[in-house]
């Protein structure tokens, strides 16, 4: 990624089958087949840094960070040129507090929000366990920095992986 979040590369590795290990550029493809060499999905580096996912039958799928703040804030996922979804993440190392959320949208509306996260060690990284339930005010403990997660009506909860996420 430069500066600004756009990707401009992509190591792509063969580690089995057939075709070779390249760094790729905007508009070169990353091409993807099952063990029995039938395309799957392509990969690509679109001119405006946005990762395109095109699958052999057409559709085409994107990454393209946040239009105004920033891959930063939250990427968002595209079908064709209507965003689908948004998914943001929040880490706080200081606590040890890793959050992330994840919007689908409809018509340019969030229409569900998934959020969870868990607890870790700021030391050794090793995952402690999921957060708190959130309380009333919509904060988990009670009082998350200005850069959290909002909840949303239409919130639902998940459990932390134990690895992570």
């Amino acid at each position: 990624m430069d500066e600004e979040g756009r990707i401009n590369r992509n190591r792509y590795d063969v580690l089995a089958g057939p075709g070779h290990s390249a760094d790729l550029g905007p508009g070169e493809v990353c091409r993807f087949q099952d063990t029995e060499g039938n395309h799957v999905l392509d990969l690509i580096i679109g001119a405006r840094g946005q990762l395109i996912l095109r699958r052999p039958i057409g559709q085409v799928y994107s990454l393209r960070p946040d239009p105004r703040r920033g891959p930063a804030h939250a990427v968002s996922g595209y079908r064709g040129d209507e965003a689908i979804c948004r998914a943001m993440v929040r880490d706080d190392p200081e606590k040890g507090i890793f959050r992330y959320r994840l919007e689908i949208l409809r018509d340019g509306h969030v229409i569900e929000t998934f959020e969870d996260g868990y607890r870790y060690d700021p030391f050794t990284a090793r995952v402690l366990g999921p957060l708190e339930p959130r309380t009333p005010c919509g904060n988990s403990g009670c009082c998350i920095p200005s850069g959290r997660l909002e909840a949303s009506p239409v919130s639902k909860r998940g459990t932390a992986a134990g690895g992570g996420a």
